[in-house]
């Protein structure tokens, strides 16, 4: 696991709020394809970062072409932002889509930082592959 990706601090266990949810739920499919590896990401609680690294190593390989869905990068302060689009740029991952818990903020900067690689997944998004 990475040290700057913590979790969504705002998830509770009770309903008062006072016990932080630290359960690393999280769901994603990986397709292998023809390009390379498609990520589908449900809602990327334990961070984009850690769930691509712990592909790679149930994988064997890191030639991830696309990755599709919430990033929850909306929910994540600056330097989880910088951290990840670094990544995501030496992994050389040819197509982010991003969906809904991505937020607008950071799906601006990764339009504006990916501008090439980067589509917002709304409703009825399609990636041919």
């Amino acid at each position: 696991m990475t040290e700057f990706e913590t979790g969504d601090q705002g998830l509770f266990c009770d309903c008062t709020g006072q016990e932080l949810d630290t359960t690393p739920d999280d769901q994603s499919l990986v397709l292998e394809t023809e390009k390379g590896l498609v990520l589908l990401l449900g809602c990327c609680h334990a961070g984009l970062v850690n769930t691509l690294e712990h592909i790679a190593y149930r994988m064997g390989r890191r030639d991830v072409y696309a990755v599709v869905g919430g990033t929850h990068l909306g929910f994540c302060g600056q330097e989880q932002q910088d951290r990840t689009i670094a990544v995501l740029k030496e992994w050389g991952i040819r197509k982010v889509a991003a969906s809904h818990c991505t937020g607008f903020a950071a799906a601006a900067r990764l339009s504006r930082e990916m501008p090439k690689e980067f589509q917002m997944a709304m409703v009825g998004y399609t990636l041919e592959i």
